[in-house]
């Protein structure tokens, strides 16, 4: 497959900067953008096209959830790997028995 393209979508500056770091550790791994809420997000998977989108569910002007959903009806292949760090189990339940998420990583 060769280089993996991520995008981490988190509205917590430092959170980002750190969880790059992270990523980018792995040589087959790649940063190609960042999004501070939901509505950067859509914006940027249209053009940076990642493999894979880190998704806080918690943000500001448009939520990881509605993100999520628009980022899946124009893309239906993508693949969005779910932060949830408020740990709320019924937000998690809620989004995997939606049919719509079937390409959610949990």
């Amino acid at each position: 497959m060769g280089v993996v393209r991520i995008l981490i979508v988190d509205d917590h500056n430092q959170f980002r900067a750190q969880l790059k770091a992270l990523l980018e550790s792995v040589n087959e791994w790649e940063v190609c953008g960042e999004a501070q809420n939901g509505l950067e997000a859509v914006e940027m998977h249209c053009h940076v096209q990642p493999h894979v989108t880190v998704m806080d569910f918690s943000m500001p002007e448009l939520n990881g959830q509605l993100a999520s959903r628009e980022i899946l009806r124009m893309s239906p292949h993508a693949s969005i790997l779910v932060l949830n760090t408020f740990g709320s189990a019924q937000l998690a339940d809620r989004a995997k028995r939606e049919r719509r998420y079937q390409r959610l990583l949990f």
